[in-house]
């Protein structure tokens, strides 16, 4: 019953923004960050995460700091992702600069598909719409499976909207990634919630964490190229997208490429949250 409630106000929400002009969007942002503040237990697995990463090196101060703005962020995404959802692609398109396409097309001459790594950082739901629209249908994103069926739905019926294909996640999920990757497709896999288990492990912010084992070793088995993205939020309407080439060291054994990917995918999503943390979703960081 709280799944079809918070369904139902989900798709209110959602037709609210697209009744009202583009100038109230920050407003509509404010409410939705005092709203999603309530949401105990995503708040305080956030601030627990949030503390495990920067407490020893910044401090309570900074981690306060931090934390502030992940909600604030949260409203401002949740909000522009009902705006975008809800326009034409070129709109999207038109807000987003994109740097590194090419290593898209450069990977796709390899002909072995490319799987397109990233993490609940910025607004990754409008990064989709981009890369959905500049992948020219042949972009396919795993989607998970969402507790709220009704959620997960209606948000998969938006990626459809933009040319993406949801896969999600189902006994057949594997099967369909091999069989996409191998027509040479585009497979777009956010990563970064910690797995169960999973026997791959790498550093992630001084700690050793799990980190899924069918990804890497999918990408490890089929050779095929990886690229990591992500979208960095500047303004309302104003964001950047950057894609680059995820490399590892290969030594023809499986163990040890599965680790080294799974090492360089970690180090990279590091790098990426310490720009600006207080764009990662740090509630996503769950079991």
């Amino acid at each position: 019953m709280k799944y079809w409630i918070s369904g139902r106000i989900f798709l209110l929400a959602h037709v609210m923004v697209r009744l009202s002009p583009p100038g109230l969007l920050p407003r509509f942002a404010k409410i939705l960050t005092t709203i999603l503040g309530k949401q105990n237990k995503a708040c305080q697995r956030a601030r627990i995460n949030i503390d495990t990463a920067f407490a020893e090196p910044l401090g309570t101060a900074a981690c306060d700091k931090i934390y502030q703005d992940y909600l604030i962020y949260m409203g401002d995404m949740v909000a522009e992702y009902f705006y975008y959802s809800t326009r034409k692609p070129s709109i999207a398109i038109k807000d987003v600069e994109v740097h590194g396409w090419h290593f898209v097309e450069q990977a796709r001459q390899q002909g072995h598909g490319v799987l397109m790594l990233g993490g609940h950082y910025g607004n990754f739901e409008l990064q989709n719409i981009i890369l959905g629209q500049m992948g020219s249908s042949k972009y396919n994103a795993y989607s998970g499976q969402q507790k709220n069926s009704y959620l997960g739905s209606v948000m998969n019926r938006m990626r459809r909207k933009y040319g993406i294909r949801p896969i999600p996640e189902t006994a057949d999920a594997p099967r369909t990634m091999i069989k996409l990757l191998k027509e040479n497709q585009l497979l777009g896999i956010v990563a970064d919630r910690i797995p169960k288990n999973s026997r791959t492990t790498a550093e992630f912010f001084g700690r050793i964490e799990p980190v899924a084992d069918g990804m890497v070793t999918l990408a490890v088995k089929l050779e095929c190229p990886v690229l990591f993205s992500w979208i960095v939020r500047h303004k309302c309407h104003r964001h950047q997208m950057h894609i680059v080439p995820l490399k590892y060291q290969t030594s023809g054994n499986l163990s040890a490429d599965t680790t080294a990917l799974a090492a360089s995918y970690m180090t990279q999503l590091e790098k990426v949250i310490k720009q600006d943390p207080g764009q990662y979703l740090w509630h996503c960081r769950r079991n």
